[in-house]
């Protein structure tokens, strides 16, 4: 899978969770809590920080900047 897309399979999954979460953050005004354990993250703080590694935002910053 490495040679494929150039990560692993748990940096494929995560990735694409982050990119489920990025359109519930835009599109809804649910909790950031509940955006985690509808994209299958298992803590919120494991989300928080796996959010702002790969957008670079938090998820509370990314909703306030897609938002204006």
């Amino acid at each position: 899978m490495k040679k494929t897309f150039g990560c692993t399979p748990l940096e494929y999954l995560t990735r694409h969770r982050i990119e489920q979460a990025k359109q519930i953050l835009i599109h809804t005004d649910d909790p950031i809590g509940r955006v985690a354990e509808q994209t299958g993250f298992g803590s919120f703080p494991y989300f928080v920080r796996s959010f702002a590694r790969y957008t670079g935002h938090t998820p509370k910053s990314f909703r306030q900047l897609y938002r204006k």
